[in-house]
């Protein structure tokens, strides 16, 4: 999908090689749907962010049983014996490109959107499940610290402050009526991605300027503080708008734009709606004493309406006619125009 090509000579093979690798990190992280989603929220709400991270996704892995001859294994074979051992590693890793939700964007307001690396922080919110933290803890090869604490913290911390600024609980999330007190729940993380002075920090003696990875999970237990070890020295953020502003912090989206008249072609609608509605309930004028009024109130399929007694007199007499008993109210559909 994404074709590499260099600035001289020099560069067809390590491009050649560049270009597998990117297709293979391309394929594992299943970018269709992936630019999918990010265009879509460009043009939807007017902002579309990507995070890129190195993911190393752990698990366990089966690798072969450690032997010190040729020989050896040979005899663990004839006998039937494993020659693989079960462990817990690394089950396959690629650069990963995810989708940020625009509500939970976390930019500097005091950049344009756009210009990401001008941004002296960067972040976004995201909600992982327990066993999904618990797989990349410290203890097991991964990134997060403190995840002893987390359901204890989360849980006095929600009982604290009730609804979330994201306008929903975390809590909500949790499967009460169906799951037992093995559940663990889902946890709000903060990544925030910070161009900060180490010293002035307190992490170290660094006095120049260097880029860090914090996580917060729940508002209580910090998961992660580490210096970011990319080469290129970048915010790991990319964010595209409908309609590029080099001055303001976003640019609205397709529906903010169409917002006024979706809502005028609503009101036109329904009220034509309304009016129709309106026309096709009879509204007649008539004598209960000259028609059987049963017959108007609970019309039948060949809609009979008989005349009463009196009717039908004043009729033979010819003192009055059918019309004269009973007439419709003219209607006239005011919004006829509406759709045209």
């Amino acid at each position: 999908m994404i074709q590499i090509e260099g600035r001289g000579p020099e560069d067809v093979q390590p491009d050649k090689i560049f270009e597998a690798l990117t297709s293979y990190d391309l394929q594992q992280m299943g970018v269709q749907l992936v630019l999918y989603g990010f265009f879509k929220n460009v043009e939807k709400y007017g902002l579309g962010i990507l995070t890129d991270t190195f993911h190393r996704e752990p698990g366990w892995i089966q690798e072969p049983v450690t032997v010190s001859s040729p020989i050896e294994l040979m005899i663990m074979q004839a006998l039937g014996m494993p020659t693989t051992q079960r462990v817990w590693g690394v089950t396959r890793e690629f650069v990963r490109w995810e989708v940020v939700d625009p509500y939970m964007f976390r930019p500097d307001p005091r950049v344009p959107g756009v210009h990401v690396q001008e941004m002296e922080f960067i972040g976004h919110g995201v909600y992982r499940a327990y066993t999904y933290l618990l797989a990349r803890s410290h203890e097991n090869g991964g990134d997060y610290i403190n995840i002893e604490h987390l359901r204890r913290a989360a849980h006095q911390r929600r009982e604290q402050s009730g609804r979330r600024r994201t306008g929903m609980q975390t809590g909500a999330m949790d499967m009460r009526d169906t799951a037992d007190d093995r559940d663990r729940g889902v946890y709000l993380l903060e990544h925030l991605q910070v161009r900060l002075v180490p010293r002035e920090w307190g992490l170290s003696e660094e006095t120049r300027p260097e880029i860090w990875q914090f996580t917060l999970a729940e508002d209580a237990v910090l998961l992660q503080a580490e210096r970011r070890t990319n080469e290129h020295g970048q915010f790991s953020y990319s964010v595209a708008q409908t309609d590029y502003d080099p001055h303001n912090a976003f640019s609205p989206g397709m529906v903010e734009n169409l917002d006024g008249f979706q809502r005028l072609a609503n009101w036109l609608y329904a009220s034509h709606i309304e009016n129709t509605q309106k026309v096709l309930n009879d509204a007649l004028i008539y004598g209960p004493s000259f028609i059987e009024e049963n017959d108007l109130l609970n019309p039948g399929p060949g809609r009979h309406i008989r005349l009463s007694r009196k009717g039908e007199e004043l009729v033979e007499r010819g003192m009055l006619n059918i019309p004269q008993m009973i007439s419709q109210l003219a209607v006239v559909d005011v919004t006829a125009g509406h759709l045209r």
